[in-house]
């Protein structure tokens, strides 16, 4: 990467930033997940396509979105926490966390 272009990246980078700060804070840290990856994988994995669409269960992750794909309504994630990757689709998003969504890059 030449120096031209790394200091693109950085300027973008700040931009990001600074709208963030601009709609409230940037680091807000007051989301508890109530699962872990790993654990998901555990209870989960073992069950067929036809089992796991008869559970109406919910869990709360969080981690940092290492892929994305959205799809008008529906969206595609992997994410990471600190013990494991899962892939996460979400269906029917609010504006709010469509507009969240398309900012990530």
């Amino acid at each position: 990467m030449s120096d031209q272009d790394e200091n693109k990246l950085i300027a973008e980078r700040k931009s990001k930033l600074a709208a963030l700060r601009e709609s409230g804070n940037p680091y807000v840290n007051d989301f508890t997940p109530l699962n872990l990856a790993s654990e998901i994988h555990t209870q989960f994995d073992s069950q067929t396509n036809e089992e796991l669409q008869e559970i109406s269960e919910s869990v709360t992750v969080s981690g940092r979105i290492m892929l994305k794909r959205i799809m008008g309504k529906a969206s595609f994630v992997q994410l990471q926490d600190h013990q494991a990757r899962s892939n996460c689709l979400s269906l029917g998003m609010s504006s709010k966390m469509a507009s969240i969504m398309s900012s990530l890059k």
